[in-house]
């Protein structure tokens, strides 16, 4: 509100007082400017008649300067301009200042005859919120151009998404041009459920655009959320280089809508993920009521032909804005040795009044070669030829060292033959015994030397 203080005998008035109020935008700054000059004009007017005035100024504020272009002016019934500047810091924040300076008309002939003309200024916010994009479960449903608009045909589960086009309305040859921006989005209503208060912040560079792809803020409707209209706030925040905030705010109204009938698997998880020689898995499915009626013959059904999964589970459901609106369903299941290598579907359907489909989800279950048991039979081979190795190169070294010693050749024929795991601990004596006796006949032959 524009504010003009009169003395009781004043009769100068201003016709437009709206020029009280000095618009102050600071999207032609340029390099390191730190203040600007305004050429402003007031017009006046005396009612009573031609009447001589002084015009003086008071109560300026600290980093302003108010400057008038005449000091003496006769004034009548008709209109004239009292033209001045003012020179502004550019470091205040967006919106009306208080008074920041005061035009003084004291009459001539009359000094207790004073008019006192405030004025302000009013920074224009130097961002512009031009569109939010608005995302469905991933799909674009609607470009808002203006404040007060309505999602409608919401439902208990939905993801949204919100995308923004902002302007930095500042000449890029402006030094403090660039601007931290912060998007809020806030929500506080019980019947929503869960408050939303979600915060993303962004830099913007004088002169440039954050676009729908560049920042967006995500949320979920509650599932106990009840039918009905929500306002959500956006506001948009915006600081630059001299730390001059800029702000702007919009409400978008929310229609959440539930369906009658609304029973939908939530979850759905299957572990272990890939099979190979433990053919067992567990799925985990978890169904929640979102409609407004109780479902008393709910019911899951989970499915895969070449698995040999098809199995039914019956249960009741509250309604959808109750605490025991859910169930949460495990299955273990075995998969026979027969299943071949592959990637298989698993399908889990929510049901109501048993055989009414409601919502379903799939999970994917990989099934592989059993490799361990592939390296167990080839180890069990390894084993007895290993074995078999042992027992010659055992026998062939105790030769070659009776050989050594002894004058006449010693000869000793082992015949190969092939061992098994059941007699390795049978081998592994023979070997023993066969390294005794080569030794004993390498001492009876150095003993011979020696006589």
């Amino acid at each position: 509100m524009l504010l003009c203080t009169f003395s009781a005998f004043a009769e100068l008035e201003s016709v437009n007082s709206d020029q009280l109020t000095i618009s102050l935008n600071y999207q032609n700054l340029e390099d390191k400017e730190d203040s600007m000059k305004l050429s402003q004009s007031l017009t006046l007017k005396d009612i009573a008649g031609p009447k001589d005035y002084v015009f003086t100024t008071e109560n300026v504020k600290s980093n302003y300067k108010l400057e008038l272009d005449i000091l003496e002016s006769t004034f009548d019934a008709n209109e004239k301009l009292l033209t001045y500047s003012l020179t502004v810091p550019v470091n205040v924040n967006q919106g009306v200042t208080g008074v920041v300076g005061t035009i003084v008309a004291t009459d001539k002939a009359d000094a207790t005859n004073v008019k006192r003309f405030d004025l302000k200024t009013d920074v224009k916010s130097m961002l512009e919120l031009k569109k939010i994009f608005l995302f469905v479960n991933g799909d674009k449903e609607k470009t808002v151009n203006d404040d007060d608009e309505e999602l409608k045909n919401l439902e208990p589960g939905d993801e949204i998404e919100l995308k923004f086009e902002i302007d930095n309305l500042f000449n890029k040859n402006y030094d403090e041009g660039d601007l931290d921006v912060t998007i809020y989005v806030t929500m506080d209503d019980s019947s929503f459920g869960k408050d939303i208060d979600e915060e993303e912040s962004y830099d913007l560079s004088a002169g440039d655009i954050l676009e729908e792809s560049d920042m967006s803020v995500l949320f979920t409707v509650p599932t106990d959320a009840e039918d009905g209209s929500y306002d959500l706030n956006i506001r948009v925040k915006g600081k630059d280089g001299n730390k001059a905030v800029y702000e702007t705010e919009w409400n978008l109204r929310l229609k959440v809508e539930r369906e009658k009938d609304d029973v939908r698997v939530s979850t759905l998880v299957v572990l272990p993920k890939e099979i190979s020689c433990n053919r067992e898995a567990t799925i985990t499915a978890n169904v929640v009521n979102f409609g407004t009626d109780k479902q008393s013959h709910a019911a899951l059904t989970i499915y895969n032909q070449q698995l040999g999964l098809d199995e039914k589970f019956e249960f009741e459901l509250k309604q959808g804005t109750n605490s025991d609106n859910s169930k949460l369903i495990q299955h273990i299941f075995p998969i026979a040795d027969s299943v071949k290598p592959g990637d298989y579907t698993i399908i889990a359907s929510a049901m109501y009044d048993y055989t009414s489909l409601g919502g379903k989800e799939s999970a994917m279950i990989t099934v592989k070669d059993c490799v361990q048991k592939k390296v167990e039979v080839a180890k069990k081979d390894s084993i007895t030829d290993q074995l078999a190795k042992a027992v010659g190169d055992t026998v062939k070294t105790q030769e070659q060292e009776a050989t050594k010693v002894s004058s006449s050749d010693i000869v000793k024929t082992v015949e190969k033959q092939p061992y098994t795991i059941e007699d390795a601990f049978i081998a592994l004596i023979i070997v023993a015994m066969i390294i005794i006796f080569a030794m004993i006949a390498i001492s009876i032959t150095l003993l011979a030397r020696r006589k």
